[in-house]
């Protein structure tokens, strides 16, 4: 039987097919040995900073415009990116010419796209919103992978994809009605879904590009080619440096926050606690991240938890915890 295609983590290299699929392996399979505490704590950190992102997010939508903030968060994140691509990727098969076409539609998907949706719908929506929304993300994805890339999922990752499609059908209509908007409006809902579909979308290719490049490598090219997406735009949309100093102090913190803690500190921390954990226990981590955002938005946007939010809570969670719970049985 043919071997499979040797890929690297970092600069190691590694049979199997892609560069998590062993990480996962390791965290799943019979005998594998407990994570550290340290590994748990890890996790537990990741999903507090990427539900801090979510509110740093809406905060930086309100001082700068969708494009010109985009571009800054993935400028930032762009100029980590380059150093730490030179350190960890040594041994690593190099991108050619002809594997530009995917890094160009990777960094369309998930830094042009996912950040004009991200920034453009919180400046017209909630956090709180951005946060159910979002939590769809996991069950979701591994639904598209079945049918797109053809995947093999069980039918409760398929019953677990409606339950929690329903759960952002809930907060989406929820934004028509004044009475149960609490500040959200249609328009800023609907853009938050088309987040969520170009993340789902950037994940789909992003599993077929890291059959021959590493997470890294796939993430931060991507970055870089987002970054020179949104930069032209920017500058067509306005972006001086009259129009930068004039944003207030908080906004900025956000955006420094946001594409540097958000975007690389916690995927680098993400990708070392799956090699140790594995992607399955690891996935259960991430429901944590939309109940981070929506006590932060609370406590740091004073935004209200209503009734319909805790509905939408417990279908989009619901569905999640659905999925993973019978693949990790």
């Amino acid at each position: 039987m043919r071997s499979a295609p040797a890929v690297y983590a970092g600069g190691r290299r590694m049979r199997g097919g892609s560069a998590t699929s062993e990480a996962a392996a390791a965290g799943t399979g019979r005998g594998a040995p407990l994570a550290s505490l340290g590994t748990y704590l890890e996790l537990l950190l990741v999903t507090l900073i990427w539900g801090g992102g979510i509110v740093a997010i809406k905060v930086a939508s309100e001082g700068f415009a969708p494009l010109t903030a985009s571009a800054l968060r993935t400028g930032l994140a762009s100029v980590a990116y380059v150093p730490l691509l030179a350190v960890l990727t040594r041994g690593a098969p190099r991108p050619q010419r002809g594997d530009l076409p995917a890094f160009v539609l990777l960094g369309l998907l998930g830094f042009f796209l996912f950040n004009v949706c991200y920034f453009a719908g919180l400046a017209r929506s909630t956090a709180t919103h951005g946060a159910l929304i979002w939590g769809a993300n996991p069950v979701v994805t591994a639904a598209a992978a079945a049918v797109v890339l053809r995947e093999r999922v069980g039918t409760a990752v398929l019953a677990g994809a409606v339950v929690s499609t329903a759960g952002v059908a809930v907060i989406v209509l929820s934004s028509t009605r004044p009475a149960t908007a609490h500040g959200a409006t249609l328009l800023g809902d609907l853009l938050l879904v088309g987040e969520l579909l170009s993340w789902i979308g950037f994940s789909l290719v992003s599993r077929v590009v890291m059959r021959r490049f590493t997470p890294l490598q796939a993430t931060g090219y991507a970055c870089l080619a987002g970054f020179l997406m949104l930069a032209p735009m920017a500058l067509l949309e306005g972006m001086t440096p009259t129009s930068l100093a004039a944003a207030p102090g908080r906004a900025w913190i956000a955006i420094l926050y946001s594409g540097t803690a958000s975007v690389v500190l916690a995927y680098i921390l993400w990708n070392r606690a799956l090699l140790r954990l594995g992607a399955a226990r690891s996935a259960l981590f991430s429901n944590l991240t939309p109940l981070w955002a929506l006590l932060l938005a609370h406590l740091i946007e004073s935004e209200t938890l209503a009734p319909v939010h805790a509905l939408a809570a417990l279908l989009i969670i619901g569905g999640v915890l659905l999925a993973t719970l019978r693949r990790t049985a």
